[in-house]
């Protein structure tokens, strides 16, 4: 069996989930919880399947898969994929969502 790249979350990306949780949980503790175990298993299957997204239109370096309404955007490196931003799939793209470094 081959050995995956690591995933690797940017922490602007993990609060990116933090603040989408938060929001759902004001209605629902348990729909908060069971998004942020779906977008964290989404987000590693990209480590045995790396080009499982798409080339992000905004960005040509820079992919992306769907999660429901979310969008996960994400880059391909030797050892790793990176997670860089989880948006709302309506929100207008901003190009900021990739270049952040941490």
């Amino acid at each position: 069996m081959a050995i995956g790249r690591t995933v690797t979350w940017l922490a602007a990306a993990v609060a990116d989930v933090e603040e989408i949780v938060e929001v759902i949980a004001r209605d629902s503790a348990a729909a908060a919880e069971r998004f942020a175990k779906a977008i964290l298993d989404r987000a590693s299957q990209l480590s045995h399947s790396p080009y499982l997204g798409s080339v992000c239109p905004h960005a040509r370096r820079a992919r992306q898969i769907i999660h429901g309404n979310y969008i996960i955007y994400y880059s391909v490196h030797r050892r790793e994929i990176r997670i860089r931003a989880v948006v709302h799939g309506a929100r207008l793209f901003q190009s900021y969502w990739l270049r952040r470094k941490s």
